[in-house]
């Protein structure tokens, strides 16, 4: 191709590019609508950026009937209904429209996803933004300014949306706002189905890297009262009581296995939590107890009974007062880091057991824990977070 011809490419391809340049600073300048002159929305450097664990927890809002949104004016989006909340925020009772923070503990960040959908009876701008309340005053944040576009309902029009927001330590709720300026006196929308995730940060030192295992890659029950049968994975169980009429103790124990591939060889694990996600519980005694976690020594499959259950070394790795007092509740097992090491060479998972199973009674104490295959919320799993520098 001659080179004068290469050079015409150019010069049509930087001309589009510049054409395209001038389209974006037009529509910056002249965004004015709803009472804000400028743009809300951020640009992220490559080396800005961040990078989440899985989430921790979710919920989901929508409105079953529309709203009506008077034209000219930010109007306060109302809930009407939630279709399932094991969520970190708490709507307001008060139908204002206003969420609250239920429990933020630790660096955490909140994902927003969603769509509206506005009755196709205006051909008129919408704008839709979020507010947090701080101690500082309400900091407002332009989310939507895009056409919206024809969704699957007949004479509907969706516009969706999603962002990350960072919670301001001085935060203590929020709530959304939509605009329109439409022909019609007032425009129906119906907010359907608001996503809110919490995600942890990833938040450590140069020199400390960190992995989550999640889920194990092998997990099961024994029964000591069923010794011969296989009881499957579908909730970890640790129990032990008397049998009537005398006889001694029945015990259950769990066993759990991680892939630990992701760790380097070599690698000085300063740090690992095996945290699971408890159920339920049973405590009609007056024994302390303890809920504890072993090394196992062999190799097992998923299809081990009471009988061929592996042996465990008699060092603990970690240990969690039992009972908790509560349930529905995260419990978090500081291992032993030199156990864990050596469960790194050879990895043959752990094993779950009360610390005294022989209560001495006709009574029990248990504890259940989800498994991987329980739930979908990612917090319910199984879990193990491991910190290291490597060799």
């Amino acid at each position: 191709m001659p080179p004068s011809t290469k050079l015409d490419d150019i010069a049509v391809a930087v001309e589009k590019l510049e054409h395209n340049l001038s389209a974006v600073q037009s529509l910056l300048g002249g965004w004015t609508r709803g009472n804000e002159t400028n743009p809300s929305f951020e640009f992220l450097k490559a080396d800005q950026a961040q990078f989440y664990y899985p989430p921790l927890e979710s919920a989901r809002y929508r409105r079953t009937t529309t709203q009506v949104v008077p034209p000219g004016a930010w109007n306060t989006i109302v809930w009407d209904e939630e279709t399932w909340n094991f969520s970190p925020v708490v709507q307001s009772t008060a139908s204002t429209g206003l969420f609250t923070y239920h429990h933020l503990e630790g660096l955490a960040e909140l994902m927003f996803t969603g769509f509206i959908r506005w009755q196709g009876n205006s051909s008129g701008e919408r704008l839709l933004r979020f507010n947090e309340y701080t101690t500082n005053g309400v900091l407002r944040k332009k989310i939507s300014d895009a056409a919206p576009i024809l969704s699957a309902d007949v004479g509907q029009l969706a516009a969706p949306f999603t962002f990350i927001h960072h919670v301001n330590p001085e935060s203590s709720g929020f709530d959304f706002q939509v605009w329109q300026n439409g022909a019609s006196p007032s425009l129906d929308m119906n907010f359907a189905y608001l996503g809110i995730i919490k995600f942890e940060k990833r938040e450590v030192s140069d020199s400390t890297k960190q992995v989550i295992i999640t889920p194990p890659a092998k997990s099961i029950w024994v029964n000591e009262a069923d010794p011969a049968a296989d009881q499957g994975n579908s909730t970890l169980f640790v129990r032990t009581r008397e049998q009537e009429g005398g006889g001694g103790a029945i015990r259950m124990r769990s066993f759990v296995q991680f892939n630990l591939s992701a760790i380097p060889a070599g690698a000085d694990v300063t740090e690992a939590v095996l945290h699971l996600f408890q159920t339920a519980e049973t405590d009609n005694t007056s024994v302390a107890n303890s809920v504890e976690v072993y090394r196992v020594t062999s190799a097992w499959t998923t299809g081990i009974t009471w009988n061929t259950q592996p042996g465990v070394v008699s060092t603990k790795m970690s240990s969690h007062a039992h009972p908790t007092g509560t349930t529905d509740v995260g419990v978090e097992f500081v291992l032993s880091t030199a156990e864990f090491a050596a469960m790194i060479s050879s990895n043959y998972g752990m094993r779950l057991s009360l610390g005294n199973e022989d209560i001495g009674s006709t009574n029990q104490e248990r504890a259940e824990y989800s498994e991987a295959a329980f739930s979908q919320w990612y917090d319910r799993r199984p879990t193990l977070k491991v910190k290291y520098l490597e060799a």
